[in-house]
């Protein structure tokens, strides 16, 4: 089919490999030759998402994340109901940062669009740490009076959908006499263009748009806010660059809030993105980024001594510490050992059954 034909039909298959893909990956499951194909499959689509040409934006991006998330072995469609032992935590975790890592290695054109990247330069931007939700309401109230009250500026605040009607009643409270659209996935198209037409006509100075409907086509305007902040972070920094691409143009005013809890683990991409395009990185965030890099090199020598006493090796000697650090040691520790001697008794009670059975 025609590139513009097949959009649909790719945006479907995007989809379906979405939910398919941990299936499609296990070798367990397929022959060499079936692994093959899919592999081809994949390797055909790495290539359309970067046809520029043929090939929408959005459609591009729809892609980029499929690949992605491949790339990152499905771990988002885990199923975190399955425990694993604890020792096994340690390489369970560094997994996972190994593949963030590998989005960091190279030039950030290797995995963000240069054209995102273009677009992201020319923003003024500015990230914040907050340390809690109760801070970064008051920042963002503080935000709006100065801009939009004050200073007469478009305020577009990206919202998750969980937060969204709580923030809104919060903003509500606050600013009774400042006009505001809402735009989220729940609206139907005549709410959704009333929404619209109110923030490009100025009517509204302050639009609250859900971030899992902020990039999609069907939600699109045409007008740029001259202050934009990212009230929560969205999953993932190829995501969030996507965002500004979309939503912001040169001259706009871009404020990030960033939580240390749970946003710490986008630190080491986003700092990359940031030199890349010489934005100004706060400390504290670097410091957050250090400890990000410093915490994979502990788990990757964790996982190395777990591997070490799977196989039989002898545990190295454990440095001198004391109080709770050293008890939590030498508990994993007792613990590991505890599980293999457990695994070497049912091994031999299975051999013995088998050789009852024989004889």
């Amino acid at each position: 089919k025609s590139a513009a034909g097949s959009e649909m039909h790719l945006e479907a298959a995007c989809a379906m490999l979405g939910v398919m893909g941990p299936s499609l990956s296990d070798s367990s499951k397929w022959c060499a030759h079936e692994l093959k194909t899919v592999t081809d499959v994949f390797n055909d689509l790495e290539a359309m998402s970067k046809d520029a040409a043929n090939y929408s934006l959005r459609i591009r991006c729809l892609m980029r994340d499929t690949l992605e998330l491949r790339l990152a072995e499905w771990k988002q469609r885990a199923n975190l109901a399955t425990a694993k032992p604890t020792v096994l935590a340690a390489r369970d975790e560094l997994d996972k940062m190994d593949h963030a890592g590998k989005r960091g290695n190279g030039t950030v054109d290797d995995w963000i669009d240069p054209e995102f990247i273009a677009t992201f330069a020319k923003l003024d931007h500015h990230v914040e740490l907050l340390e809690t939700k109760e801070e970064k309401n008051n920042r963002a109230r503080k935000l709006i009076s100065l801009n939009a009250v004050l200073g007469s500026k478009s305020v577009m605040v990206i919202v998750n959908s969980a937060n969204l009607r709580g923030f809104v009643s919060l903003f509500q409270e606050h600013f009774a006499d400042v006009e505001v659209s809402t735009l989220e996935f729940g609206h139907d198209e005549g709410e959704r263009r009333a929404s619209i037409d109110a923030f490009e006509s100025g009517r509204s100075r302050v639009f609250i748009v859900a971030g899992e409907v902020c990039t999609r086509r069907e939600f699109d305007f045409s007008v740029a806010p001259q202050v934009l902040i990212n009230f929560d972070f969205p999953a993932t920094v190829q995501l969030f660059v996507y965002r500004m691409h979309k939503r912001a143009e040169g001259g706009t005013a871009l404020y990030t809030f960033l939580c240390p809890a749970s946003d710490a683990k986008h630190t080491v991409q986003l700092c990359s993105v940031l030199e890349a395009v010489r934005h100004k990185i706060p400390d504290g965030l670097l410091v957050l980024r250090d400890k990000q890099l410093a915490k994979a090199g502990k788990l990757r020598s964790d996982a190395e001594e777990c591997d070490n006493w799977r196989q039989g090796a002898a545990p190295p000697p454990a440095p001198s510490r004391s109080g709770r650090e050293a008890a939590g040691s030498t508990k994993v520790m007792a613990n590991f050992t505890m599980r293999s001697r457990g695994d070497e008794d049912r091994r031999k009670q299975r051999t013995h059954k088998a050789e009852m059975s024989v004889t």
